[in-house]
């Protein structure tokens, strides 16, 4: 790999998912669609959504959006539009996040992307 410590970050990703910080985590669950968003509402009040993966790969190797919106009406609409998301999805428990999120075949995976697009364009 690159020599990046990838399990350096776990414990602040711990932290973050521990249960006293009350973040959940679900995953839409309909076959032959692709739920493409990427929305996190912190507070009722900060409203956050872009292309940003929660993966190695898009954290060290992709380039990544990501737009914050501090308003209180913009997260309570979000939050009525993901309820409804919820029904079908199921939920992620911490420790699959966390396997998924430091899982060095994921990061491995994106190391080779980012050469086999280095060599197509070099």
């Amino acid at each position: 790999l690159t020599g990046i410590d990838i399990l350096s970050e776990r414990p602040l990703a711990e932290e973050i998912l521990s249960n006293k910080n009350n973040v959940k985590i679900y995953e839409y669950n309909i076959k032959r669609t692709t739920y493409h968003k990427k929305v996190l509402v912190s507070d009722r009040k900060i409203t956050c959504f872009g292309s940003y993966n929660f993966s190695q790969k898009s954290h060290y190797g992709d380039d990544e959006l990501s737009l914050s919106i501090k308003n209180p009406q913009i997260a309570e609409r979000v939050i009525s539009i993901l309820q409804q998301d919820i029904e079908h999805s199921i939920y992620v428990t911490h420790e699959q996040c966390l396997d998924h999120y430091f899982s060095i075949l994921e990061f491995g995976l994106g190391e080779m992307q980012k050469a086999r697009v280095a060599r197509l364009i070099g």
